[in-house]
């Protein structure tokens, strides 16, 4: 019949790495095939991290030149595994192969690696920050793809977590690490803003990850919204240290006109940042009217037409705190107030809370034609808004 070897080692250390054999049997057919069974502890180094406490069942056969192993679903676990700034506690994890194959295939084509889990359950950091990730079925394989569905990744704790929920990710593993992601929504601790139904394309490379050609829209937190939804196309993010940088282009909804460049700086350890706006020109006419972005106009203008420029900032706190302010100019506005037609508006509005259309006391400018009834020329208005009014 059959060869029998019953192989049990103590733990090897080298360096970093640690390798025991509480128990492996071998068993050799008259063919020369080799049944393997048994477990294998180990703890050091893997590519681009590291493991502590892994231990992995060993089911399989050596047979033509070719290893398999796990032709069945196979509980693993770990005590700590290290992917470069991410580190996972303790867990145990259930993999299993492809239908009428098994996880792991090594022999003349190199080393391939397939397997899939119903679902993710993990916790741990990123850098200093706390970490979990909650998911429905997963996919990998070695060279190859990896598949994810409904992703809920919560960054921070628990009572002012950062959260990103997912709908797809797809990746591709070889000699880059990326894919692309869609129908997620992002909310940022400390953020009055947030993103949805974000798409776009990912990479990752020594413990940075960028994404490209992003696309969301964005939406007010509040109850009572203070500005109306704005997409933006085209934009990029990075995360790096524990920080989120992200550049885009925010646009009107349903004209798609661009209303301002966005700069933002994220701590998610601090969950304190800032964004910067950048209206480069934001024009009014017939497709496009100051109540499309926000309903606080409504009754205030009407019939807006020229170019307004300016710049501002939204800056957020740990506690929660929100301040914003900004400056903008205009050479030539006309519009309807409560007040009358205005025509050849020109000055420069400074707000004291921008996000709240609030602005400081005592602004001024100047005007080529008021009519509250009766046309007046060349005058000066004094004015201030508080939320809107």
């Amino acid at each position: 019949g059959s060869l029998t070897y019953d192989i049990r080692m103590a733990a090897y250390e080298a360096g970093d790495a640690n390798l025991a054999i509480p128990r492996l049997l071998v068993r050799q057919s008259r063919s020369g095939a080799l049944g393997l069974g048994g477990e294998i502890l180990a703890s050091g180094p893997l590519p681009g991290g590291s493991a502590q406490g892994l231990r992995l069942p060993v089911k399989g056969m050596y047979a033509q030149g070719e290893l398999s192993l796990w032709e069945q679903c196979t509980q693993i676990g770990f005590e700590e595994l290290a992917l470069a700034s991410l580190s996972f506690d303790k867990q145990e994890l259930t993999l299993c192969p492809a239908a009428g194959s098994s996880i792991l295939r090594y022999g003349a084509g190199g080393l391939k690696i397939a397997a899939g889990t119903g679902s993710l359950d993990l916790s741990g950091k990123l850098g200093e920050t706390p970490i979990t990730i909650a998911s429905g079925p997963v996919g990998f394989a070695w060279p190859g793809t990896m598949t994810a569905e409904r992703l809920d990744i919560a960054l921070g704790p628990p009572q002012d977590a950062s959260r990103f929920t997912v709908s797809n990710v797809t990746g591709r593993f070889g000699d880059d690490i990326g894919g692309r992601f869609e129908g997620a929504d992002i909310q940022l601790a400390s953020v009055p803003m947030d993103m949805r139904d974000a798409k776009g394309a990912w990479t990752y490379e020594k413990g940075r990850v960028e994404i490209g050609d992003g696309a969301f829209t964005l939406v007010d937190r509040e109850q009572v919204p203070r500005f109306n939804p704005l997409t933006a196309s085209g934009a990029r993010l990075s995360l790096e240290d524990n920080v989120i940088l992200a550049d885009a282009v925010l646009r009107e909804l349903a004209s798609g006109f661009a209303v301002t460049d966005v700069h933002v700086r994220h701590d998610l350890e601090t969950s304190a940042g800032h964004a910067d706006l950048d209206v480069r020109a934001l024009t009014f006419g017939p497709n496009l009217q100051p109540d499309d972005l926000t309903d606080n106009a409504l009754g205030v203008v009407a019939n807006v037409e020229g170019t307004i420029t300016g710049t501002g900032r939204i800056d957020w706190s740990a506690s929660g705190e929100i301040t914003s302010t900004g400056s903008f100019s205009s050479d030539s506005l006309d519009f309807a107030a409560a007040f009358g037609v205005v025509e050849g508006a020109s000055g420069t509005v400074n707000f004291t809370d921008l996000v709240g259309l609030t602005t400081a006391p005592d602004q001024h400018i100047r005007m080529k034609m008021v009519n509250p009834g009766i046309e007046i020329f060349d005058g000066e208005m004094a004015f201030s808004l508080t939320d809107g009014e």
